[in-house]
């Protein structure tokens, strides 16, 4: 039986396998050789080389080799439709349970894998909460309309809670919000150009300013409001 000493054996161990950290794999996944070795194209490496981070890729690479440092019993995620793969698997790796709440049709990051996507990858259940508390029956009764005509995934919404004010459309975003203004202390006024800003948020009265909006735009900003709608089209 051949004997070799074990400070020999350490040593050819690491010429063959040298010791990688977790900081240096990082600067490899930033590597142009790396990059181009691997057949990236070059439009690719040039647009992920001018990003200063990504900080849930960066997340994947260190937990590959340090794991995580807390892990929690449940974590509850809102707005998960716009989750990327490394973020979500990012959310995984410190939670024992999880709950992702959201709405597909209301995606505003073109990476967001949507929760339809994400449900078959966890082969989780996927429940659909379609009653429409916050907002008035006419309202949900709009948003189904409009999710069908643009073909939007969208939950088809459930109003439960009539108040005889159609949703409006309109010529003149001024007048519109001014009238909505005598009879409601929270107004909004939501155009094309800080639609995203208004996400999550809710308001008693909105005139949405459909022009330069796509249909997912219009759908969400019209979704902001609680009592009356109106749609400005021209």
């Amino acid at each position: 039986m051949l004997e070799v000493p074990r400070a020999e054996v350490e040593r050819e161990v690491k010429d063959v396998f040298p010791a990688v950290s977790a900081a240096t794999a990082w600067r490899k996944v930033r590597s142009r050789a790396t990059l181009e070795a691997l057949g990236v194209d070059d439009d690719l490496i040039e647009a992920w080389r001018a990003v200063d981070d990504d900080g849930a890729l960066r997340d994947e690479v260190k937990a590959r080799f340090e794991g995580v440092a807390v892990r929690y019993s449940h974590v509850i995620v809102d707005e998960a439709q716009d989750l990327t793969l490394f973020q979500l698997r990012a959310v995984q790796r410190r939670s024992d349970g999880l709950t992702l709440v959201g709405d597909d049709a209301q995606r505003s990051a073109p990476g967001g894998l949507g929760l339809r996507a994400v449900a078959a990858q966890l082969d989780a259940p996927l429940e659909q909460m379609a009653t429409a508390y916050r907002m008035s029956a006419e309202i949900a009764d709009w948003l189904n309309g409009h999710a069908s005509r643009h073909g939007l995934d969208a939950v088809e919404l459930l109003g439960v809670r009539p108040t005889g004010i159609e949703v409006e459309v309109a010529t003149d975003i001024e007048t519109a919000a001014a009238e909505l203004r005598v009879r409601w202390p929270h107004v909004a006024v939501i155009e094309s150009s800080d639609v995203w800003s208004h996400k999550g948020v809710e308001y008693d009265a909105v005139v949405v300013d459909a022009r330069g909006m796509t249909p997912s735009e219009i759908y969400l900003s019209a979704s902001r409001a609680a009592h009356q709608l109106v749609i400005v089209t021209g």
